[in-house]
């Protein structure tokens, strides 16, 4: 079983996306910050998959990011962002999702990483 660490503020989002993923057989742990994150990567093993949400009540998405890789994380990450094309470079993640997006998508990113 993968474990997805899913980093999103929006409390719906986070439910609807944590039901659908472990019904997909993902072992999924939620988080809604940057703080937070970055509390349990220091305390956990690193995670399979990351989704991580841009925009983050106490910063952006992109420091959730570099502490998974200045960590060692080799593992996908995606980013989720409602701000699509304009998204910074060097964002650090290895796929971005835009949404609003199909759950088909999500899925599909998740088993291209995680392969």
């Amino acid at each position: 079983m993968l474990r997805v660490l899913l980093v999103e503020d929006e409390p719906d989002l986070c439910e609807l996306w944590s039901e659908i993923l472990q019904g997909e057989g993902y072992d999924i742990h939620t988080v809604s910050s940057v703080a937070e994150a970055i509390n349990w990567i220091i305390r956990e093993d690193q995670p399979d998959l990351a989704i991580v949400d841009w925009g983050l009540p106490d910063g952006q998405g992109g420091q959730v990011i570099r502490e998974l890789r200045d960590r060692g994380m080799v593992g996908g990450v995606l980013l989720s962002s409602g701000m699509g094309s304009q998204l910074p470079d060097g964002h650090g993640a290895d796929r971005v999702l835009s949404k609003p997006f199909r759950v088909r998508d999500l899925l599909q990113m998740l088993t291209e990483l995680a392969s």
